[in-house]
C-alpha cells in the first residue's frame, strides 16, 4: 500500500484463493470475500513465515468465518550460551 505495508497472506500465497467470509446468493451459490488481512511493515516482512486461514481446530470446524493466523520469527537472540 502507499505507506509500504504488505498484505502478509498475499505475499506468502500469491495465487491462493481463500476467503474469510461468505454471503449466500439467491441462486444457491456463495460469494467469498477476504475481510481479514494481516498487514506487515517492510521491516517485519523478512521475519514473516506463516499466514494461514484456520478452518478447524483438532478436526472441529470453526464458526462461519475462519480465523487468520500469522506467525513470525523472533529477532531476539539469547544473551547466554547453553554451553
Amino acid at each position: 500500500m502507499a505507506a509500504g505495508w504488505i498484505d502478509g497472506f498475499r505475499d506468502l500465497h500469491p495465487n491462493a484463493i481463500r476467503f474469510s467470509h461468505w454471503t449466500h446468493r439467491r441462486d444457491g451459490g456463495r460469494n467469498g470475500f477476504r475481510l481479514d488481512h494481516a498487514f506487515v511493515s517492510p521491516s517485519l516482512r523478512s521475519r514473516l513465515y506463516c499466514v494461514e486461514y484456520v478452518d478447524e481446530v483438532n478436526g472441529v470446524p470453526l464458526a462461519r468465518n475462519p480465523d487468520l493466523s500469522l506467525e513470525g520469527r523472533s529477532p531476539i537472540t539469547p544473551r547466554y550460551s547453553s554451553s
